[in-house]
């Protein structure tokens, strides 16, 4: 099992906050930065490439986490589940069903990651909000044997709970009292 992230320049303080939080919060865990020499597009659309690296290297399981996480309690419950864990948002449109900020995926997802590598590399030249969660969903729906199962809330809070394990402050969220002061601990 590996943990992974991508940043650019503008995201590095973010990622290493992020890992001293795996850290001290969830140790045992090998633990990976990708940096890209890009934009922020770069990095939110590198993560099916970073993905299929970690599982050519060898790994069974893959916990991506984006940048601007702080993980505040033990992991250990993300991991059990079907092929890909995901927090599901069915009552959004079409294509934007799914928050790809946190994901857990097995080896036996691999085809569904290669599909949703080739849509994003296509898709990857035109502006569009959220490449990354639409791609996905895309990609999940011409796969349909892969099993995606829902994480609970508390593995991806941007209400920052207390009983949360993950707190992802997305955008404007990052200006909020308590993000601020959990994420000076880890910074």
């Amino acid at each position: 099992m590996i943990i992974i992230t991508a940043v650019d320049k503008g995201y590095g303080e973010m990622a290493a906050a992020m890992m001293t939080s795996v850290a001290k919060n969830s140790p045992g865990y090998e633990t990976k930065i990708f940096h890209i020499n890009n934009n922020w597009k770069a990095a939110h659309n590198i993560k099916p490439f970073v993905i299929l690296e970690c599982f050519e290297q060898g790994h069974k399981q893959v916990l991506w986490l984006d940048a601007d996480i702080i993980v505040r309690k033990p992991l250990k419950g993300i991991w059990r589940g079907g092929d890909i864990r995901i927090i599901q948002r069915p009552l959004l449109s079409k294509d934007f069903k799914v928050n790809t900020g946190v994901i857990v995926i097995k080896k036996k997802a691999i085809p569904l990651i290669k599909e949703w590598k080739k849509i994003i590399g296509k898709a990857e030249r035109k502006r569009i909000y959220n490449l990354d969660q639409r791609t996905f969903w895309k990609a999940y729906k011409k796969c349909p044997e892969i099993k995606l199962s829902s994480l609970q809330m508390k593995y991806n809070d941007n209400l920052f709970r207390d009983d949360s394990v993950i707190w992802h402050a997305k955008g404007h969220c990052r200006q909020r009292e308590e993000w601020k002061t959990e994420y000076k601990k880890y910074a």
